[in-house]
């Protein structure tokens, strides 16, 4: 609990609020379990941001998996107090001005449980901040006590029809050494065709556009090495991520390196 309240410190400089009435924003990716002897948790922070002792936002958080089906993982977490929250795959609760709460993934419940992902939905009476913790660990640790494999903080999204990632690929004597991911949730009624396309530092397409269909209420990730296969053993540039305006998406994206560590990188707007 104390290592994870003190790597949340810094993340609150990168939250964004929800902008103008808007009442919904979206976590992209949700992860709680484990695999291949690594251990995925999430944690979520939610904070009020109108001024001390305002009236209560009412705020429900809604997790969903990536078949579209409930994502029951509510009885992993605890608050601040170190309290269970609920059970199921909702978690309501009020917030006054200038409030926070924060909802902490159990390390040995997380541990015990296999690996599933999914997304979450954030609504609200009032707005409110929502940003998402991933934090991965060996399982069991090492010799010298440190299990801790890499921790990134992100913002919660809201739905684009238009937006950009930073794409980066890099190998050395053939081993690829960081690559970009992306995870994209459709939180609509109707399915969305999302179309990728590639973008070197000049602004050229080195390859055509990719497409994939996303049906209603579901979330996948993918490498942008999985997307467009043929791409060098070098690349920098961007991947703009477009739907119709009709099937908005909320989309996160995380550079993940050969060692297993990873970074966040911001999701940018597209005109």
């Amino acid at each position: 609990m104390k290592r994870i309240i003190s790597s949340l410190v810094w993340i609150f400089a990168i939250t964004l609020a929800c902008s103008g009435q808007a009442t919904s924003s979206y976590l992209p990716q949700v992860a709680a379990g484990v695999a291949s002897g690594i251990a995925w948790h999430t944690y979520v922070v939610v904070t009020n941001p109108a001024a001390v002792g305002t009236s209560d936002s009412n705020v429900t958080i809604t997790f969903t998996k990536s078949d579209g089906t409930p994502f029951n993982i509510v009885g992993l977490f605890t608050n601040e107090m170190g309290d269970l929250v609920g059970i199921g795959n909702v978690i309501s609760f009020q917030i006054s001005g200038g409030q926070t709460r924060f909802l902490v993934m159990d390390d040995q419940l997380a541990a015990a449980t296999p690996l599933a992902v999914g997304f979450a939905t954030v609504t609200s009476s009032a707005p409110v901040t929502a940003t998402g913790v991933f934090d991965a660990s060996y399982v069991g640790g090492n010799e010298t006590g440190s299990r801790e494999l890499g921790q990134a903080g992100v913002t919660a999204a809201v739905r684009l029809s238009r937006q950009s990632i930073i794409a980066v690929k890099n190998s050395e004597h053939g081993v690829v050494n960081s690559s970009t991911a992306v995870a994209f949730a459709n939180p609509n009624s109707t399915a969305a065709t999302v179309t990728f396309e590639l973008l070197d530092t000049s602004g050229v397409a080195p390859f055509a556009s990719v497409t994939r269909t996303l049906p209603p209420s579901n979330q996948t990730a993918i490498f942008v090495t999985e997307l467009f296969p043929d791409l060098p053993a070098n690349f920098w540039g961007t991947m703009q991520v477009t739907t119709s305006t009709q099937t908005p998406i909320v989309a996160t994206t995380l550079l993940f390196q050969a060692n297993g560590g990873f970074a966040a990188f911001p999701i940018v707007p597209l005109p």
